[in-house]
């Protein structure tokens, strides 16, 4: 019963090689670069990460160091505070059988918090090119996202 049992095991992990032998070309997702926009948030910290499966999306929110700070201290935003929500279409991960990794951008959106209020710009497409300059329902949203918290 004991040997059954591995065969099965070991047939299972083989059959569940990926057919596809990644290559050069999968070593970096060039796919997933975030194009040229305004500020230079792609250097900025990462607080949260969200996943819309039905959506089939990815996406990860960035804050500029005065938005990490308000964000850990649980307050709102203040001034000088910046977000940037990047949400990339997601595509099978040549590295992993049945992974999900980011591919194409969808769009980058930009909150800055000013002494004036927050203002809100989205880009979309290749390259990226704005597209809307005030939402306030994307704006909320985006402004009540919560940072994630490390044990």
């Amino acid at each position: 019963m004991k040997k059954l049992i591995v065969a099965a095991v070991c047939l299972l992990i083989v059959g569940c090689k990926s057919g596809k032998t990644p290559g050069v070309e999968d070593l970096f997702n060039d796919e997933a670069r975030v194009g040229a926009l305004p500020v230079p948030a792609q250097q900025w910290v990462p607080l949260t990460v969200s996943v819309d499966r039905g959506a089939g999306t990815t996406a990860t929110l960035f804050g500029n160091p005065e938005a990490v700070k308000d964000a850990r201290s649980g307050g709102t935003y203040q001034e000088n505070a910046a977000l940037e929500l990047v949400t990339w279409r997601q595509r099978e991960d040549p590295h992993w059988f049945g992974g999900r990794i980011p591919g194409e951008v969808v769009s980058v959106e930009l909150v800055s918090v000013g002494s004036d209020g927050a203002s809100y710009g989205r880009y979309a497409g290749s390259p990226l090119t704005r597209t809307a300059d005030e939402d306030a329902a994307r704006q909320a949203a985006i402004m009540s996202m919560k940072g994630a918290q490390l044990p």
